[in-house]
């Protein structure tokens, strides 16, 4: 989902492992809208967009996602984000993270 002031989908890599999941940010113009797909299963993903700034908000939380599903998280309340940041610790985070 690649769009205007957006990124490209990307398969995120860790510790020489293929990531669970890809993610897309499409910058809005009240914040972003960040896509996940999923890989394998991830429980209770959660984005934590105040992390980057104060005022940034989030529409959900605590989301499982099994392979092949995606959910949009949107971002209100700071333009500008790091796309980039935004799909990665400690942003994003899922309880699959603690393994």
């Amino acid at each position: 989902m690649a769009g205007r002031g957006g990124s490209a989908p990307r398969t995120r890599t860790s510790r020489g492992r293929r990531r669970a999941y890809t993610a897309a940010v499409e910058q809005t113009a009240t914040g972003a809208r960040v896509t996940i797909t999923a890989h394998n299963l991830l429980r209770d993903l959660t984005l934590y967009p105040d992390r980057l700034h104060p005022d940034a908000e989030v529409d959900l939380a605590g989301v499982t996602l099994l392979p092949g599903e995606s959910v949009t998280f949107t971002v209100t309340g700071a333009t500008g984000p790091d796309p980039a940041a935004l799909t990665r610790r400690p942003v994003l985070r899922c309880v699959n993270d603690l393994g």
